[in-house]
């Protein structure tokens, strides 16, 4: 989602309890919280956003569509049952499950969604489960936790949850996922990143970083510096005498710099020498129908009598 956060199309709050995991992405959060009482006022705050959008939505539009001025709102709880069982403040747990509840049950529409992250699955412990219709299963200690997180009967769909390796190299970031509009578990894996990754990548500030261009546009831009085609076309070239097959690209060849600065470059030094050695007329030509000759004329003349011959014998 970075792109979409430097281009202001994505927000992601964050509540962060431990302060152990989410801290190292604390320059990509809109908002960040780490207190109780901050946690529960940031929910409250994205309950108000939530109230705010479908204010201005009603009656325009069923559809939520992410822009610069209603972006697409991401509230990242990590240690879910800190704030819904383990808080031991009982009126800020109950402002926290009600926040929670409200979002879960009417964000969506209007773009903001909450992402969960709770160690315990136990249904003492989550009393908002329904409320997630995608659900997430990494490493889980016993079987029948698969059946808590991702619904009755995933393991025995294939959900091995609780066989995923304890080995960080091996287990780290696998996982299996149940979308709301598939009982089936996929089984998934994200990207192993260490510690020592996000320290040697956290290099400046985080607006130097977002201001980097793509490795894309960078190899674009070279290509268009050297005068190579940025769109170039697969081909297949076979060897008659062996047989031999081999991939070749070929310029794309189209005259718009707008879509290859590099072929339309070349095609108008090509039209322009063309024109220097005369490969052009000076004049359109006027192409007219000759008179019809004798042997078309003959032929229209037999058509017409075996049409007549036809329409006499029937």
């Amino acid at each position: 989602m970075l792109p979409a956060i430097a281009g202001g199309w994505v927000q992601v709050w964050a509540l962060d309890p431990k302060r152990m995991e989410l801290s190292f992405g604390r320059a990509l959060f809109t908002r960040y919280a780490d207190q109780a009482a901050a946690m529960v006022e940031l929910l409250e705050a994205a309950v108000a956003e939530m109230h705010n959008r479908a204010a201005q939505f009603a009656g325009r539009t069923r559809t939520f569509t992410s822009s610069t001025a209603f972006p697409f709102l991401v509230v990242l709880v990590d240690e879910l049952a800190f704030l819904t069982a383990y808080q031991p403040d009982r009126d800020l747990r109950k402002r926290a499950e009600a926040a929670i509840a409200t979002l879960t049950s009417q964000g969506p529409s209007v773009g903001v969604w909450v992402v969960g992250a709770p160690q315990d699955p136990r249904k003492d412990v989550i009393s908002l489960r329904n409320l997630f219709p995608t659900r997430v299963a990494l490493r889980l200690d016993e079987s029948d936790q698969v059946d808590m997180v991702l619904g009755d009967g995933a393991r025995d769909r294939g959900a091995l949850a609780d066989l995923i390796s304890p080995l960080p190299q091996t287990g780290s970031g696998v996982g299996y996922v149940r979308l709301e509009a598939s009982p089936d578990p996929v089984r998934v894996r994200a990207a192993y990143v260490t510690d020592g990754d996000n320290a040697g990548r956290r290099k400046g500030t985080r607006a130097e970083r977002l201001s980097m261009p793509l490795a894309r546009d960078v190899v674009k831009e070279l290509a268009v510096g050297h005068g190579a085609c940025i769109r170039p076309v697969q081909l297949r070239r076979t060897d008659l005498a062996t047989g031999q097959t081999e991939p070749v690209l070929v310029p794309c060849g189209h005259t718009l710099a707008s879509v290859c600065p590099s072929c339309a470059e070349r095609a108008k030094n090509l039209r322009a020498a063309q024109c220097r050695e005369g490969w052009h007329l000076e004049r359109e030509p006027v192409i007219e129908p000759n008179d019809p000759n004798d042997e078309q004329l003959w032929w229209i003349e037999k058509r017409a009598d075996a049409q007549a011959f036809s329409r006499e014998s029937g």
